[in-house]
């Protein structure tokens, strides 16, 4: 017998809704949330307890991390962004962006009005590139 993939007769019929409506399974979330924080004040103090009191090292770590997280919020995460081949830049004016933008299907009625009358960069706005 074949395993994987489509099998015919898997899955929700065509046609048949879901068995619990999107709008009744967000009201349960919200109860799940309000629920959960009705007991937040106890999970902090949990958490201060087990971070000044826990067995072990680890759970300590744990739970003093966990108090910092909710307290500061997490740390970002570091992304490298150094450009590891060359870049180049075209420097474009406004109204040479918003016509890009509209040839690329973005509806006009999206995009602000121009802010001013184009102001061409040394004199010329083409979009080509300048080396500097």
């Amino acid at each position: 017998m074949a395993r994987g993939g489509k099998r015919p007769g898997a899955g929700r019929p065509k046609g048949r809704k879901n068995k619990k409506p999107r709008r009744i399974l967000a009201i349960e979330s919200a109860s799940v949330v309000a629920l959960a924080r009705q007991h937040s004040a106890d999970a902090v103090k949990a958490l201060a307890h087990i971070a000044l009191n826990g067995r072990s090292e680890s759970a300590r770590v744990s739970a003093a991390n966990a108090l910092l997280d909710r307290g500061y919020g997490r740390p970002p995460m570091q992304v490298d962004v150094s450009a590891r081949s060359q870049v180049d830049v075209i420097h474009r004016g406004e109204a040479e962006f918003r016509k890009a933008l509209i040839d690329r299907g973005l509806p006009a009625n999206l995009l602000p009005p121009l802010l001013a009358a184009p102001n061409p960069i040394d004199g010329d706005n083409d979009g080509t590139k300048h080396n500097e």
